[in-house]
C-alpha cells in the first residue's frame, strides 16, 4: 500500500503498483496486504537470509522501504544484507 502511495504522488498517470495489483489500494486493501512481504516476516520462518539491492536515486521504489523492510528482516532474526548500487 505504501508502495501505491508512493506512486499515486511521483506516478500519478502510470501507477505500477496499481496495474500489478490489478486495483487501488483503497478499493482492494486485502490484496496489498497479502502482496507485501513485509506480512510474511515472523522469526519462525527466519532461515532464509536476504540481501536487498537498491539504487541511491531509484524513482519507482521509496528508499525508505527498504530501510523499513530490512529493520524488520533484522527485529524477526532474519540475515538481512542491503547493498546500494550505483
Amino acid at each position: 500500500a505504501r508502495q501505491w502511495s508512493h506512486d499515486v504522488h511521483c506516478r500519478p498517470y502510470d501507477n505500477i503498483t496499481e496495474k500489478f495489483i490489478g486495483a487501488q489500494a483503497t478499493d482492494e486493501r486485502r490484496l496489498y496486504i497479502n502482496a507485501s512481504p513485509t506480512t510474511y516476516v515472523e522469526r519462525r520462518r527466519n532461515g532464509t537470509p536476504f540481501l536487498l539491492i537498491t539504487g541511491p536515486e531509484d524513482d519507482v521504489v521509496d528508499r525508505s522501504q527498504t530501510d523499513e523492510f530490512q529493520l524488520m528482516l533484522r527485529q524477526a532474526k532474519f540475515y538481512a544484507r542491503k547493498v546500494v548500487l550505483q
